[in-house]
C-alpha cells in the first residue's frame, strides 16, 4: 500500500504564522496589539445609499 505525502501541513503553517506574529508584535502594548489585529481584519465596505429598485428581487404576493 502506497501512502501519499502531504503537500500542505496546516500545523506547521500555523506555527510559522504564530512565530511571525510574535516577532511583529514584540514590544507593543496590549492596546497596540489589539489595534494591530483589528486593522489586519478585512472589513467589507458599508453601503450608505440604497440599492436601485431594479436590483432588488421580490416575489409578488399570491393572488387570492
Amino acid at each position: 500500500m502506497k501512502t501519499k505525502t502531504k503537500t500542505f501541513d496546516a500545523v506547521r503553517e500555523s506555527r510559522r504564522w504564530k512565530e511571525s506574529v510574535v516577532q511583529r508584535t514584540a514590544g507593543m502594548s496590549r492596546a497596540e496589539v489589539l489595534e494591530f489585529f483589528n486593522g489586519a481584519r478585512p472589513v467589507a465596505p458599508q453601503r450608505h445609499e440604497p440599492l436601485e429598485e431594479s436590483s432588488v428581487l421580490r416575489e409578488d404576493a399570491p393572488k387570492t
